[in-house]
């Protein structure tokens, strides 16, 4: 395992704390995988977000927006590069991709394509994505 240390810590002592470590409920440092979380900017500037609190990410005249929860927040990583960071994001169009934990609801709909819901909102699988998503559900 590789461990990146913040700047403002003193790399010994962390190295030093590592080999006696024990793990603890409450403990002195967090380790925390870097893959697990991604900063997402809001009104009062940057907010770290877990991927397993990500709904869906969507792409709108160029600004990628992560909404999670009523919260939305502006990105700026690539869509198709959230693909690459968690095996729990996929894509149903063009312009969004879903957590596949958050899905509540599967319609199917007119011409291979699926109606999904997450939280209140209804999204449309579009039919490029139709076998891609079928196989990543499990139906």
């Amino acid at each position: 395992m590789r461990i990146q240390i913040s700047n403002d810590l003193d790399k010994e002592e962390v190295i030093k704390a590592i080999r006696s470590a024990t793990i603890v409920e409450d403990g002195d440092y967090i380790l925390i995988p870097k893959n697990n979380r991604i900063n997402v900017y809001d009104h009062s500037g940057i907010v770290f977000i877990n991927f397993n609190d990500i709904d869906y990410i969507e792409s709108l005249d160029n600004t990628i927006y992560v909404h999670s929860g009523s919260n939305s927040y502006v990105s700026m990583i690539k869509l198709y590069q959230y693909l690459e960071l968690s095996s729990i994001l996929i894509r149903i169009s063009k312009t969004m991709i879903v957590n596949i934990y958050k899905i509540s609801n599967i319609r199917p709909s007119l011409n291979m394509k699926y109606k999904i819901q997450i939280n209140d909102q209804w999204l449309d699988v579009n039919r490029t994505y139709y076998y891609e998503f079928k196989d990543a559900i499990g139906i």
